[in-house]
């Protein structure tokens, strides 16, 4: 298993879900790159991008909270 670290800031609150006594929760996070222009030496933000992020069980219970 892979693990993958993304900062950034959520987009919309956490949307819990319930079926066949499961749950999950599922919401976006907006990451924005940050680089240095070598020109003005000043820090440039680029695009964001939107990551859809899901999680389930114990791990969807804990974000909902």
């Amino acid at each position: 298993m892979n693990d993958i670290t993304i900062t950034g800031n959520v987009v919309y609150d956490p949307e819990r879900r319930a079926a066949s006594g499961k749950s999950w929760v599922t919401f976006r996070v907006a990451h924005n790159h940050r680089h240095r222009d070598l020109a003005t030496g000043e820090w440039v933000d680029g695009e964001p991008t939107f990551i859809e992020v899901s999680c389930w069980r114990a791990l969807a219970d804990n974000v909902a909270t």
